[in-house]
């Protein structure tokens, strides 16, 4: 659904399953596509080890690439979960 908005608004936009592509081919698409910035949006109850494993990678890879971690529905304390993801 980002991905749809992203591009009525312009923007190109990829979207992946959460089952799907491995890690690496993520990664590889991101390389080969020359972004400036790359969303992963994430679904609760179990939003965040994947979404912090994936960003993790990314920022391994891609240090200067910026990173936006949406966790959809999401209740709890934003800024500890903000930190969480932070020192991955």
């Amino acid at each position: 659904m980002l991905s749809q908005i992203l591009e009525e608004k312009g923007f190109a936009a990829l979207a992946f399953p959460c089952v799907g592509p491995s890690p690496n081919e993520v990664l590889r698409v991101i390389e080969a596509s020359r972004s400036d910035v790359v969303c992963i949006s994430a679904l609760p109850p179990y939003a965040f080890a994947p979404a912090r494993a994936m960003c993790k990678q990314i920022r391994d890879q891609f240090p200067k690439l910026r990173v936006v971690v949406c966790v959809w529905g999401f209740t709890g304390d934003t800024q500890k979960a903000m930190d969480r993801v932070e020192r991955t």
